[in-house]
């Protein structure tokens, strides 16, 4: 029988965590599935591991070379058996439930085509933070323009989807959120409330080593974003805007303000993203800047005040607490 959820998981040399993230796929609670195992030139003990495994549903292939994580999706996506593909990185753990809910919700809702969920950290195999994501597509389109909301190794989408358009080779260490702006237009995504998976934290991560390039091809990805939802733009805006979410501290507060009312007014003339929430996220956008600017007192407080967007921060009480005591300390 053809499997209807293909699990994809790409590995480099990871012996140290492939037999734990192996049995967590293995012991889901949906059983109509393959894991296609994806090594990509492994010089270490990865292919031994995972030939351990006495289990049917394990297929694996390895590439003679190393040729980066965009290609051996793009293969795995070619290789891969079923209408859903599930990825999952060979360093974490997947909870037993994970295929079994977003199975259910991706076959509820057949408009959706990229599913995420909520993670939990894992550090020295102890759970660590729980990290939530926006649930809703509208939600998720406004956290674009900001970050990738769509947690990649927990992440559920169709095949159909990414058989013409792949993981994009130029956004290393960035294709998944590339890949999913480039979606925007062909279809709905989503997350899951649950936790289903344990992100493991650890100093051989792609993310740390390579966090320049990934910073980079991040910054790209938002400009392209920004730029195709408000043509226009002129480089400089594009530039204030990464400047502003990146790295508030860079800039003067009253052009931070001119530009994220700029790009309320911009949205509420074209209406491309819900106005509600985006003014939501432009309010915090400044609470966070004011926060971190060099400003303090009364004077920070009536620069806060001034800008409409002060009437939509809804932001937690920590920063908000941060916030007041810049008011009021020396």
């Amino acid at each position: 029988m053809q499997p209807l959820v293909t699990v994809l998981m790409p590995v480099y040399n990871g012996e140290e965590h492939l037999a734990p993230a192996i049995e967590s796929i293995l012991g889901q609670t949906y059983s109509n599935f393959e894991l296609l195992i994806m090594d990509d030139g492994s010089t270490d003990r990865s292919g031994n591991i995972v030939r351990s495994f006495r289990d049917q549903r394990i297929r694996y292939r390895k590439s003679e070379t190393n040729q980066g994580i965009e290609q051996t999706l793009n293969e795995g996506i070619r290789l891969a058996s079923g209408t859903f593909i599930a990825r999952m990185d060979a360093d974490d753990i997947s909870l037993p439930q994970r295929l079994a809910l977003q199975v259910t919700y991706m076959e509820r809702y057949p408009e959706t085509g990229v599913l995420g969920g909520a993670i939990r950290h894992l550090k020295q195999n102890k759970p660590g933070k729980i990290v939530t994501a926006p649930l809703r597509d509208d939600e998720i389109r406004v956290h674009f323009l900001f970050h990738n909301p769509i947690f990649h190794p927990a992440v559920m989408f169709r095949k159909k989807l990414v058989e013409h358009h792949a993981y994009p080779l130029d956004y290393r260490y960035a294709e998944d959120y590339r890949l999913w702006t480039e979606l925007s237009d062909r279809t709905i995504f989503a997350n899951i409330p649950d936790i289903i998976l344990h992100y493991r934290i650890h100093p051989g991560q792609v993310t740390k080593s390579k966090s320049r390039l990934s910073e980079y091809n991040t910054d790209r990805i938002k400009a392209a974003y920004l730029s195709m939802l408000f043509p226009g733009l002129d480089q400089n805006e594009v530039a204030l805007h990464l400047d502003i979410i990146s790295r508030c501290r860079k800039v003067e507060l009253l052009t931070a303000g001119t530009w994220l009312e700029k790009l309320a007014f911009l949205n509420l003339r074209k209406q491309v993203l819900s106005h509600e929430l985006l003014l939501g996220q432009l309010g915090n956008k400044w609470l966070e800047c004011c926060r971190k600017s060099s400003l303090k007192g009364f004077h920070l407080h009536n620069i806060f005040t001034s800008s409409p967007l002060n009437r939509y921060a809804r932001s937690n009480r920590k920063n908000m607490l941060k916030y007041y005591l810049r008011l009021i300390l020396p």
